[in-house]
């Protein structure tokens, strides 16, 4: 089982320019939906994929449908508790993945919505209770672009009286003030619950994090799909730099807690 979620704020179609912190975003676009979608599909073509979808998202998903019609191990889980008011999606949709994965008895393997993974990392994670593609312990973090706990390490607390990790997480989430629900369900939280004895890391990896456009387009170049759907997603990456809002926007940069390699 992989999880992940459907969010996507923005369409390069609709020229949405999502820069956040002086930092362009090109995965957070809907147009790369498909292109994750078949890379995903060509590196885990018989695993399950389930996909939390907030009916918030300003993209629907009933645009995309069409690309996993039929596609018995593609689903998607419509969110009924919206997002927003008391804390962001991406906390949300992590706590979603952990509370199934705990309540199915199932390993936990999360790869985000704006990461592409041409590696069979499941070869990587046997005999191990967690993996990441780059652990910090300086920084003491796990980051969700792709992250792997085993349904051990999930429930190592259930000899605990009246411990249950889904109630544990839904009071940090519902409850909790802002800082510690952001340290918890991103990086650095990930960690200091679940980070303990058998773990590994690696950054050998072939994998791209959509947060840093070079890294992208290099990864997209170097691995392409006979499709349309990234013949116009190329095209329209290409001419969006050239844009006015864009001359001061950094779009190459190191992700503290993240190292691709190239």
């Amino acid at each position: 089982m992989i999880y992940s979620a459907f969010y996507y704020p923005g369409s390069l179609n609709q020229n949405d320019l999502i820069v956040r912190d002086n930092r362009f975003y090109p995965g957070k676009y809907a147009e790369t939906f498909p292109v994750w979608y078949k890379y995903l599909k060509n590196n885990f073509p018989n695993e399950k994929i389930l996909m939390f979808y907030d009916a918030n998202s300003p993209i629907k998903i009933d645009n995309y449908k069409k690309f996993f019609q039929g596609d018995e191990l593609f689903c998607i889980k419509e969110l009924t508790e919206l997002s927003g008011k008391y804390f962001h999606t991406i906390q949300r949709n992590l706590y979603e993945g952990l509370a199934h994965a705990y309540e199915n008895n199932e390993d936990f393997f999360w790869i985000d919505n704006d990461t592409f993974l041409n590696t069979n990392v499941l070869n990587l994670i046997k005999n191990h209770d967690i993996f990441v593609a780059n652990l910090n312990h300086e920084q003491f973090t796990i980051d969700s672009v792709c992250t792997f706990i085993s349904k051990r390490r999930l429930h190592d607390l259930d000899y605990l009286n009246n411990f249950n990790l889904k109630n544990y997480l839904r009071l940090i989430l519902k409850d909790a003030p802002p800082d510690v629900r952001a340290h918890t369900f991103h990086e650095g939280g990930l960690y200091k619950l679940f980070c303990y004895g058998n773990v590994t890391s690696s950054t050998n990896i072939n994998i791209s994090h959509l947060s840093n456009y070079n890294n992208f387009m290099k990864f997209l170049y170097r691995n392409p799909l006979d499709c349309e759907e990234y013949a116009n997603l190329i095209e329209a990456l290409k001419n969006i730099i050239t844009n006015e809002q864009l001359k001061n926007v950094e779009l190459d940069f190191e992700d503290m807690y993240y190292e691709c390699n190239i």
